[in-house]
């Protein structure tokens, strides 16, 4: 309590203040829903809500006015696509559509590069500040896409920090990749909420098998197929998958077809998350490349044992043998590193705790809430 009375008097100017959060591309509070992250994702913005005047959340899908009702407690007003036209375009002309909007704020701030111009074109238009927010380098992953989306994405990452006011990204690493725009970059990390991702001794494992468990996106990036042909070779384990993409049927066919078992279980509400979590025998995350994965840290804040890939975004959080193991993400590394995290189970307890304690100094929820409100000083 006062704690949080010390932090309304140190911030008390923003009482006055409006904030715009534009949505990345084609990205609103229905999709965040259909895919299971809405509580997360807004989570800080309803803490926001407590400081700001107002925060508005400029979105494009038509059906996000049914939010409204909800997040007007918290001082948040939903900016949606009325307008039926194509989400390009729309990205451009809305800042005119919300003009009115856009004129009483005082702070401009995007979720992701993607969608970020619409943020640039604000600032020109009603000369406010722009705080540019990303969670990864969009041109580093885009890279692995092809030369016409990884021009894109410099010209819009460009364009974003040239600009901005602030620059807030996720990791030292990614704070190495802008250096060039040292002078107005802060890191501010995803945050955990570690009330409700914590360690629950009671939820075990009850089946036969040895659960290893996957959250994310079902797409190419993520490397689940070489997960899957990995577990190809490692007998009495099941895969349990959450999530949702493109890549599902194709996946649902490797499986079968190497005899793996593997639970697709779809979209899980967040607030649903650490009961599969703390099930689990091992959470595994063997993606080619990562941002800051909040999963990971979710997983890492409940004391389940991590098998992560030693890549960047993953590298800088995880220390193989201490707090999690690190491993190659090919299908025979992946195999050798679930089977060592198996052979060496008296270090499960010692790495649970580790990571729980990693999480609990560096991304809970209080001390990353109050980076996010030093960016609005």
């Amino acid at each position: 309590m006062v704690l949080a009375c010390s932090m309304e008097k140190k911030y008390h100017n923003l009482k006055t203040k409006n904030l715009v959060l534009f949505f990345s591309y084609r990205v609103g509070l229905e999709l965040w829903e259909k895919r299971g992250m809405l509580a997360r994702e807004i989570k800080i913005y309803k803490e926001l809500g407590k400081y700001f005047n107002k925060i508005y959340f400029l979105t494009y899908d038509r059906n996000d006015f049914k939010f409204a009702e909800e997040l007007q407690k918290y001082n948040i007003e939903i900016l949606y696509k009325k307008s039926r036209l194509p989400n390009i375009l729309y990205s451009i002309f809305c800042i005119l559509y919300y003009g009115r909007e856009l004129k009483r704020c005082d702070y401009l701030k995007t979720n992701q590069i993607s969608g970020s111009w619409s943020a640039v074109l604000a600032k020109w238009f009603y000369r406010k500040k722009l705080i540019v927010r990303m969670g990864f380098p969009l041109s580093l992953n885009a890279k692995k896409e092809g030369w016409i989306k990884y021009i894109f994405a410099k010209l819009a990452e460009r364009l974003a920090l040239c600009n901005a006011n602030r620059v807030v990204v996720a990791t030292e690493y990614d704070w190495n990749y802008f250096k060039k725009y040292i002078d107005k970059i802060r890191i501010v990390p995803n945050f955990v909420d570690t009330n409700l991702f914590k360690p629950v001794p009671e939820l075990k494992n009850e089946t036969n098998d040895k659960i290893i468990l996957f959250i994310g996106r079902l797409s190419a990036e993520k490397n689940l197929s070489g997960l899957i042909l990995a577990l190809s070779g490692i007998k009495g384990v099941k895969l349990q998958l959450i999530g949702s993409g493109s890549l599902q049927r194709d996946l649902q066919n490797l499986a079968k077809e190497k005899n793996v078992k593997v639970e697709f279980l779809g979209n899980i509400i967040h607030s649903e998350l650490p009961n599969f979590i703390n099930k689990a025998d091992i959470f595994v995350l063997c993606s080619f490349y990562e941002g800051n994965p909040k999963v990971l840290l979710e997983a890492m804040s409940c004391g389940t044992v991590v098998l992560s890939a030693d890549v960047r975004g993953i590298n800088n959080i995880i220390r193989h043998r201490v707090n999690g193991f690190l491993t190659g993400t090919s299908a025979q590394e992946l195999q050798l590193g679930i089977s060592e995290a198996f052979k060496n189970q008296q270090l499960w307890s010692q790495c649970g705790l580790a990571a729980r304690g990693l999480i609990l100094e560096k991304y809970s929820f209080t001390k990353i809430f109050e980076k996010e409100l030093q960016n609005y000083l």
